[in-house]
C-alpha cells in the first residue's frame, strides 16, 4: 500500500489481467495501472510508492534487462481525484427536465441555501427554466428536497402557488431541514410578499398592502432566517421589518417602522425602547438572528438623547452598547468611546454578540474593531492599528472583512493586515480566536493568503474570496466553516486549469495543544474529474451564488448559507466544460469516501 490524504494505492502482484501474475496497481481515484509491456510472472506492484503526485511500483519478475533482473515504473501526474473520492453528487443538472414544471428544463441556478442541523440534508435552490412549459412568464422555480426526492414549491407566472410575478423569487434562505423562506411579488399589483414553505406547508406570512393595527404594510425589507427547527405552535424563524402607511395623512414618522417575528413578536417605533426612560426610534432594516434571539442596531428618542449618544445595539430585548459609552480596550482603559455600530452577529447557543464598531477620540489608524461581550463585559479581540496576532512586529490589523461569533463564543474573523513584509499576495488572514476566561482570548490562523496549502502540491493560497460561518441549535458539537479561495503557481502546482478550491473545517476539533485539527481542508478542487457523460466529468468551474454576510461582513445573521452548521456537507454551482453546470452536494470526504 502507499498513499496519501485522500489518496491511496493498492499493488497486486497476482493480477491476472494482463496475463498470469503479470500484476496491477490499483486506485481508489482512478482505473487500474496496468503497464501493456506486462508479461506472465512480472509481479508488478510487489511494492508501490507514492509522493506529489508520482507513484512508482515494482514488477519484480520483469524480464526488460535478462529474466527476472526486476523494474520499477514511474507514473507522473497521477493525482487526480474523482468526485466520487469527494463525496460529491449531482442534484439538479442544466439541460436536464425540471421536476415538477412539465416541458422546462434547468437553465441556470441563482441561489440556494444549505440546511442549518447537525444531520446531512439537500440544500434547496432557486433557477431559471426555458422550454415551452415557460409560456405566461413561468420561468423561473424554488426547489426543495424531501429525502433524496425533489418536489417544485413555487413556481414563478402559476396562477396557484401565491400568483407570483415572473422572475420574482429572491432572499432565498433555508434554515432547517423543512422550513423555508423566500420573497416574491404578486402576479397582480406587483407587491411583495413574505413567503414560507413549513414541511411541505406552502404559507404567505407578510405582503405589502396588509392591515396592520396601526396602519398599512407599505415597505418589506430583505429578511432573516433563524436555525432553530419550527415547531407547529409558533415559527419564530424569520425576522421582517416593515413600515406603516398611517391613515389617509399619509406615513408618520415617529411610527412608520417596526421589527417583526412570525412568531408574532413585535418591536415598533414610537414603542419603549429596551433602555429605561427612553422610547424607539427608527427601526433598522439590518437585522441578524440565530438562537431565536435578534441583534440589531437603533435609534432612541427623548430621555436626553442627542445626536451624540442616540443609537443602541439591542440583543434580544436587553441594549448592550450605547453610541460615545467608553470602548474598552485590551489593557483595562479605553480606546475613546463608540462612535458607530457597522454590524452585529449573536451565538445561537449563549446569546453573546460579536460587534463591529468606530470609535471617536482616537487616531484614525485605530478607530475601529470588533468587540463581544462572551465574559460578561464588552472587550475587543481585535482592534484596527494593533499589532497583528502571531504575525512578525510591524504588522499590523489594517481592516475587518468579515467576521461570525461560534456556538462556543469563539470568533472567527477574515483580516487585512499591513506592515513589514506585507503584500497584497499575504495581505489577509483568516483568525480563529478561541475563548477563555482570560480576555482576549487564545488566536489561531487557520488560513492566510500566501501560504501553502494542506494537502495540494505545489500550490499556495492566491486570494480568499468568501469566508462561511453559521452556528447549530440542535446540540451538535460540530462547529463547520468554509473558504472559497483561489490557487497559485508554484512550481507547476496550480494552473488556470486548477487553481480554485472550496475548503471546510471545523472549529471545534482539537485542543489547544492539536490546533491543526481546526484547519480548513480541500473539499473540491478547479479540475477534478469523476464519472460523468462526456464533457461533464470534470470540474471547469464553481460559484457560490450567495452572499453569507452583511456588507459590514457581519457572519452568522441569518442570510443563506453553503455549509452546514453541524454537519460538514455544503453545496455548490459548478461548471463543466461543455459549459453545463449543476448544483451539487460535497459530502465529508472522511463520512462518504
Amino acid at each position: 500500500l502507499a498513499g496519501a490524504p485522500l489518496q491511496l494505492f493498492a499493488g497486486t502482484p497476482g493480477e491476472d489481467t494482463r496475463a498470469a501474475d503479470a500484476g496491477s496497481v490499483k486506485s481508489v481515484q482512478r482505473s487500474d495501472f496496468i503497464p501493456s509491456p506486462l508479461v506472465a510472472d512480472d509481479q508488478f506492484g510487489v511494492s508501490v510508492a507514492y509522493n506529489d503526485g508520482t507513484l512508482a511500483a515494482l514488477a519484480a519478475g520483469d524480464d526488460t534487462v535478462s529474466a527476472d533482473a526486476g523494474a520499477v515504473w514511474m507514473f507522473r501526474s497521477v493525482r487526480v481525484p474523482s468526485l466520487n473520492n469527494y463525496g460529491g453528487f449531482l442534484m439538479a443538472l442544466k439541460g436536464e427536465t425540471a421536476t415538477g414544471a412539465p416541458q422546462t428544463v434547468h437553465s441556470s441556478f441563482t441561489q440556494l441555501s444549505v440546511p442549518q442541523d447537525s444531520s446531512f440534508a439537500l440544500p434547496s435552490f432557486v433557477g431559471l427554466l426555458t422550454g415551452p412549459g415557460t409560456v405566461g412568464g413561468k420561468t423561473q422555480g424554488f426547489w426543495s428536497w424531501s429525502g433524496s426526492f425533489p418536489t417544485l414549491v413555487k413556481l414563478t407566472g402559476t396562477s396557484n402557488n401565491n400568483a407570483l410575478a415572473p422572475g420574482s423569487i429572491a432572499n432565498m434562505v433555508e434554515n432547517v431541514a423543512g422550513s423555508r423562506w423566500f420573497q416574491g411579488k404578486s402576479l397582480v399589483g406587483k407587491k411583495t410578499a413574505l413567503l414560507s414553505n413549513l414541511n411541505g406547508t406552502d404559507g404567505v406570512e407578510m405582503f405589502e398592502g396588509l392591515s396592520v393595527p396601526g396602519g398599512t404594510v407599505k415597505k418589506l425589507f430583505p429578511g432573516r432566517a433563524d436555525n432553530l427547527t419550527p415547531t407547529t405552535a409558533t415559527l419564530g424563524l424569520y425576522l421582517q421589518p416593515f413600515t406603516y402607511a398611517v391613515g389617509t395623512g399619509g406615513t408618520l414618522s415617529s411610527s412608520d417602522s417596526s421589527l417583526w417575528l412570525t412568531s408574532g413578536a413585535e418591536a415598533r417605533e414610537g414603542q419603549a425602547a429596551p433602555l429605561a426612560g427612553f422610547t424607539n426610534g427608527q427601526m433598522p432594516t439590518r437585522v441578524a438572528l440565530s438562537g431565536g434571539v435578534p441583534v440589531f442596531t437603533q435609534f432612541i428618542t427623548g430621555g436626553g438623547a442627542t445626536a451624540v449618544d442616540n443609537v443602541v445595539v439591542v440583543a434580544g430585548a436587553t441594549s448592550v452598547l450605547r453610541k460615545n459609552a467608553p470602548a474598552p480596550d485590551a489593557t483595562g482603559g479605553n480606546t475613546g468611546t463608540f462612535k458607530a455600530f457597522l454590524g452585529e452577529t449573536i451565538s445561537s447557543t449563549t446569546g453573546k454578540v460579536l460587534v463591529r464598531a468606530t470609535l471617536s477620540g482616537v487616531p484614525t489608524a485605530q478607530n475601529e474593531g470588533l468587540w463581544t461581550n462572551r465574559n460578561g463585559t464588552f472587550f475587543p479581540v481585535f482592534l484596527k492599528g494593533a499589532p497583528a496576532p502571531l504575525l512578525p512586529v510591524g504588522i499590523t490589523v489594517k481592516k475587518f472583512i468579515s467576521y461570525s461569533i461560534t456556538e462556543f463564543d469563539d470568533v472567527l474573523a477574515l483580516v487585512q493586515v499591513g506592515g513589514k513584509g506585507v503584500t497584497t499576495a499575504n495581505d489577509v488572514v483568516l483568525y480563529h480566536n478561541v475563548a477563555n476566561t482570560a480576555e482576549p482570548g487564545t488566536y489561531q490562523i487557520l488560513l492566510r493568503e500566501g501560504d501553502r496549502i494542506s494537502w495540494q502540491d505545489n500550490a499556495k493560497v492566491g486570494v480568499i474570496q468568501m469566508v462561511d460561518y453559521t452556528t447549530a441549535t440542535d446540540g451538535s458539537s460540530n462547529s463547520y466553516y468554509g473558504v472559497l479561495a483561489t490557487l497559485l503557481n508554484e512550481k507547476g502546482g496550480a494552473t488556470s486549469a486548477n487553481n480554485l478550491v472550496w475548503l471546510v473545517g471545523n472549529s471545534a476539533l482539537g485542543t489547544l495543544d492539536t490546533p491543526s485539527l481546526r484547519l480548513p481542508q480541500v473539499v473540491l478542487r478547479k479540475g477534478v474529474s469523476g464519472e460523468a457523460p462526456v464533457g461533464r466529468n470534470a470540474i471547469a468551474s464553481f460559484t457560490i451564488p450567495i452572499k453569507p454576510t452583511d456588507t459590514s461582513g457581519a457572519g452568522n445573521t441569518g442570510l443563506p448559507h453553503a455549509v452546514s452548521a453541524g454537519n460538514r456537507s455544503s453545496s455548490l454551482v459548478v461548471t463543466y466544460p461543455d459549459k453545463s453546470q449543476s448544483v451539487m452536494i460535497l459530502a465529508d470526504p472522511i463520512e462518504a469516501p
